[in-house]
């Protein structure tokens, strides 16, 4: 692999979900329901600048115009700076600030950094009146003249490896991750513990894991990420996933068929 690809795939490697915000574009009062779309923190944009370029090799430019802010990102690549530039119009909470930092990641886009938010497909959350227990996800809160509650952010879709510019799925982005990213996703999105992590990171990077246990930590981790997504979607009851996530957590593989069928059938409810 050249270094161009190899800096490529770090650019446009996707992000863990503590440097992923939404922000509700859209509300139906009458369904109760809101459009959210996903984007990146602009420290997150400078952190991966760091990380594939080094502090040092990169530099940012402004100019602010009539109606908004100029971002002119610059690396250093083959002793040579390459110049991306895009802008951004002023926000309306801390206008000039806002600008910057909008105009900063549009430019880094440009570098393939986060692009692949923009293949993510609508997701639709419900404002919930009741602040939820024991919810998974993130919960954040709606307040407008109109409507006002809570919400749980969508599940994060990791990585595109499709090539082309349709759309992916959540399911077929999760599907396509290898096993150490399944976990750390899996991680992120706090449905396994610190130690379970690292007990079972050390496994999955022990080259003496027999094949056996590998397949058990990917089927667990498949049932996992199944009742994570009927949960955001309340398919199932705070007590039910509890128990089915002690099954999932203490079963051997011969009794995860019965489990991923019921998954089945509690997602195939209407």
């Amino acid at each position: 692999m050249t270094q161009i690809k190899q800096l490529e795939e770090k650019l446009k490697a996707p992000f863990a979900a503590a440097d992923i915000e939404y922000r509700v574009v859209r509300v139906s009062k009458e369904n109760r329901k809101a459009l959210v779309l996903p984007y990146i923190t602009s420290r997150a944009v400078m952190d991966r600048l760091d990380d594939v370029f080094g502090c040092e090799k990169w530099t940012d430019e402004y100019q602010i115009l009539p109606n908004g802010v100029t971002c002119k990102l610059s690396a250093k690549l083959n002793g040579d700076f390459i110049t991306k530039q895009d802008a951004a119009p002023f926000t309306h909470i801390e206008a000039l600030k806002g600008a910057f930092s909008d105009a900063l990641k549009r430019a880094a886009v440009k570098f393939g950094i986060g692009r692949y938010l923009y293949k993510i497909p609508e997701s639709y959350v419900n404002i919930l009146p009741q602040r939820p227990n024991n919810a998974r996800g993130r919960l954040r809160y709606y307040h407008s003249t109109e409507l006002s509650g809570w919400w749980i952010e969508p599940e994060i879709v990791v990585e595109d490896t499709t090539g082309d510019d349709k759309p992916v799925k959540a399911e077929t982005a999760y599907t396509q991750l290898k096993l150490p990213q399944k976990l750390k996703l899996i991680h992120d999105l706090g449905l396994i513990t610190d130690k379970n992590y690292q007990d079972i990171s050390r496994k999955i990077a022990d080259k003496t894991t027999g094949q056996g246990l590998l397949r058990y930590f990917q089927q667990q981790l498949d049932l996992l990420h199944n009742l994570h997504n009927l949960a955001i979607s309340n398919k199932v009851k705070a007590e039910q996933r509890a128990q089915i996530y002690k099954r999932i957590m203490s079963s051997k593989m011969s009794g995860f068929a019965a489990i991923e069928t019921e998954l089945k059938n509690l997602r195939e409810v209407a």
